[in-house]
């Protein structure tokens, strides 16, 4: 294991660094002291690196900290970004979804991809009940830009603009990963993830895939270790005299 520690030069404020919390903020560079250790065993210390602090951030796994991009981002296109995170639909069908496409249980909108052949039907849950009742009605159009009009142009500029200021490498399609891992960590199965985001099976599956079983089958892995690490202290031979 590799543990940094801040030296002292410099110290802003907001560091998150492999466990850490100290004072230095995303952007900044600060010297760090790498230990190198082997359990309770240091193997070597005392190396000094400089490192630039970076957001912890990811669209893929559903951590998503929308505080960074809101610094940078009006709250027009926020409410854009929430509602793809909370429903996997694409950015086009999001920013053309009107209110008569809510209903009581659902939001139902007919896809563009499909030529609007295939209708999305996105069961309204809780949080996404709740934060559609924050957007105002100023139009028959759920989302509008700054000026209170329907989104035409500029979302795209808008939205780039804001996540590169908040150093995000992620892409507004990322969401939809959010959204499915949201769905699949709720129980929903593969067949009404696809349904419900007019995707193919197979598709789900590839995502899930990427989005989601690694990280399960990882976190698993080191449960596994660590449970084996803590079974094996605990029983230390006995001390001859």
């Amino acid at each position: 294991a590799v543990c940094a520690t801040p030296t002292g030069t410099p110290r802003p404020s907001g560091l998150s660094l492999d466990g850490f919390h100290g004072p230095a903020a995303a952007g900044d560079y600060v010297v760090v002291n790498l230990t190198f250790r082997d359990g309770d065993t240091v193997l070597s210390s005392g190396k000094e690196e400089v490192i630039r602090i970076r957001p912890v951030l990811s669209f893929r796994d559903g951590k998503i900290d929308f505080a960074a991009l809101e610094k940078h981002a009006s709250r027009e296109v926020m409410w854009v970004v929430h509602l793809a995170a909370l429903t996997g639909l694409r950015k086009s069908d999001v920013l053309k979804l009107c209110w008569s496409h809510v209903h009581d249980l659902s939001i139902e909108v007919r896809t563009g991809k499909s030529k609007e052949r295939k209708t999305a039907i996105v069961p309204i849950y809780r949080e996404l009940r709740e934060f559609l009742a924050t957007i105002p009605k100023r139009s028959t159009r759920t989302l509008t830009n700054t000026e209170a009009l329907p989104w035409k142009t500029g979302f795209d500029a808008s939205f780039i603009k804001a996540k590169n200021k908040a150093e995000i490498d992620k892409h507004f399609h990322d969401l939809r990963g959010t959204a499915a891992t949201r769905m699949y960590r709720a129980g929903l199965t593969v067949r009404e993830i696809a349904q419900m985001f007019t995707w193919s099976e197979d598709r789900v599956e590839r995502l899930l895939d990427v989005y989601v079983r690694k990280e399960d089958l990882l976190r698993d892995r080191i449960r596994r270790i660590d449970e084996l690490e803590t079974r094996t202290s605990s029983v230390k031979p006995a001390v001859k005299l």
